[in-house]
């Protein structure tokens, strides 16, 4: 049976949040948490575990790891939004890969198993999505500085690229 990247990016999202932040991340850690993934092991063989293990070898896995006690990952959100259009007022739900809260900003990351040549092209895909997840954070915590980072693993190597990173 075929893995399909929907597969693949739901096993990845659930490795992340079973990462022992407190803990030094090898090879070794990473394998442990996959190994409590409920996914197929042919998901699991198409995680790229060394692109992961480069994520937390970056400034921003770095800080996570040292801010550990204060990042929240899988937080659900709800958000009272107006359509411009009708001046209905609706709901807006949904779930942040993870976010740190510092003194004077929140960094807001989210993770794409995506195929992508360009990064400027998942920037462009999911500017949308990550203003809307700032948007709720700025509402929640009533801090105005939010960095918003994707953590592209979907490439021929890791990347992470800051939304401000982004050109029109």
């Amino acid at each position: 049976k075929a893995v399909t990247g929907a597969q693949v990016g739901s096993a990845v999202h659930e490795l992340m949040q079973r990462m022992p932040l407190e803990e030094e991340i090898t090879l070794d850690t990473l394998r442990q948490a996959l190994e409590q993934v409920q996914a197929e092991p042919a998901v699991k063989a198409r995680i790229k575990l060394e692109a992961i293990l480069a994520f937390y070898e970056t400034p921003l896995g770095a800080l996570l790891q040292k801010e550990a006690p204060r990042v929240r990952r899988e937080a659900p959100f709800a958000m009272l939004k107006k359509d411009p259009a009708s001046g209905e007022d609706f709901v807006v739900r949904g779930i942040l890969d993870g976010y740190l809260v510092l003194e004077d900003r929140i960094l807001l990351f989210d993770y794409k198993t995506d195929r992508y040549r360009n990064p400027q092209e998942l920037l462009d895909r999911y500017q949308a999505q990550l203003e809307l997840y700032a948007e709720a954070l700025r509402r929640s915590y009533g801090i105005d500085n939010i960095e918003s980072y994707l953590i592209l693993l979907g490439g021929e190597q890791l990347q992470v690229v800051s939304l401000a990173d982004r050109k029109d």
